[in-house]
């Protein structure tokens, strides 16, 4: 997981481009799986039993894909705040730009940070 790019949209408003690599991806997939396929019931399986890709068959790819971003999605965005070296205050807004297995997730992701403030603008007080 990286940053791929910050941009400043305003005085204290940045879009940070949160790059998730395939391995990264396909394991909290994985991870995700295992957590609720004891509450999945298919069809010459057990429940609970059911192999991934049996699930992934017969209700899509994406079955697990928003579940393994929610799971990600927190260490990701630390991250990515603390490689662009800014002080979050909050998320206003998450897109996913991009998402599979093969290529991983891309998310662009706009947060407000704290102002920095000039110190020369408080030139003559006394601390």
């Amino acid at each position: 997981m990286s940053l791929k790019a910050s941009n400043k949209i305003e005085t204290n408003k940045y879009e940070l481009e949160i790059s998730i690599d395939s391995e990264s991806f396909c394991a909290a997939i994985q991870k995700v799986y295992k957590k609720e396929v004891k509450n999945i019931a298919i069809n010459g399986f057990r429940k609970g039993k059911a192999p991934l890709h049996m699930i992934e068959k017969l209700y899509g790819e994406a079955v697990f894909f928003d579940d393994a971003l929610n799971y990600l999605y927190e260490g990701a965005l630390l991250g990515a705040v603390d490689e662009a070296k800014i002080k979050l205050v909050d998320v206003e807004k998450t897109d996913v730009v991009s998402v599979s297995k093969a290529d991983g997730a891309v998310l662009k992701v706009v947060v407000v940070v704290e102002p920095e403030v000039e110190l020369g603008e408080y030139k003559g007080l006394k601390a």
